[in-house]
């Protein structure tokens, strides 16, 4: 069994003793929000509000923060909702947990080499979640992201944009982020380093194990040379921890954007 690491996150908590009610319109940077939570019972609190507490347009709420309540939490209307740019690091990890719960599982030796096929094709697609989440966010995030973007993407980078346009901008960027095919990593190396001006980290193991990935999706399993690969848990593990090890990098360089 793999020991593994998760990104350390800067989380702290906030314990509401009261309900929490949601009136923002805006999207608020908050890493969770919880009901009926016991104080006992939790294992760490960094701030206590005492009574309900309101989030709103002009409520301070941070993107570290978990929001826990003793109470309800109640929305009054379709508001703007939180988001968070750790919930990208969080989903890739939960991925990647489950690929190696997945791969403890109990089976003969035939359908064992099946699933880590399968496990090991889907270690890139997480990291294709992730970096595709990650770009998307960041992009989003300010003006001067989306500018670059558009100078640094091949499709976009040579259009111009009529004053009908404008409005439609924020969803040829997201469309375009949708339909990179974010495996390609000397593109996506350039892309990320053209946009936000940032080291992009070492990629060559990832790179140099990506054909047996391609031999799993596109051709079962066999190269073009009729090789057969069997994954072992020790080769998936591998791959993990290097995967891990880029994708912690990469995001420790965005996280690190605004200082």
């Amino acid at each position: 069994m793999i020991e593994r690491k998760h990104y350390p996150i800067p989380s702290k908590t906030v314990f509401v003793r009261g309900n929490i009610l949601l009136t923002n319109k805006t999207t608020k940077p908050i890493l969770d929000i919880g009901a009926y939570f016991v104080e006992e019972n939790m294992e760490h609190i960094d701030q206590i509000i005492e009574g309900d507490f309101t989030i709103d347009d002009d409520t301070e709420t941070f993107e570290n923060i978990y929001y826990y309540a003793s109470g309800e939490v109640t929305a009054y209307d379709i508001g703007g909702g939180f988001t968070s740019r750790y919930h990208v690091i969080m989903f890739y990890d939960k991925a990647i947990d489950d690929i190696i719960t997945s791969s403890n599982l109990e089976m003969d030796e035939m359908n064992k080499r099946l699933l880590n096929k399968i496990l090991f094709a889907n270690v890139y697609s997480s990291m294709e979640a992730f970096l595709e989440d990650l770009c998307t966010y960041f992009v989003m995030k300010k003006q001067k992201y989306k500018e670059a973007f558009l100078k640094s993407h091949d499709k976009l980078s040579n259009r111009k944009f009529d004053l009908s346009e404008i409005n439609q901008v924020d969803y040829m960027i997201k469309n375009a982020i949708e339909h990179t095919v974010f495996h390609r990593l000397f593109d996506i190396s350039m892309l990320f380093e053209k946009t936000f001006n940032i080291s992009f980290p070492n990629y060559q193991f990832l790179k140099d194990k990506l054909q047996i990935r391609n031999d799993i999706v596109h051709r079962n399993g066999y190269s073009n040379k009729k090789h057969f690969h069997i994954i072992t848990n020790n080769q998936l593990y591998e791959l993990i921890a290097e995967t891990d090890k880029f994708v912690y990098a990469l995001f420790c360089e965005l996280e690190n954007l605004d200082g």
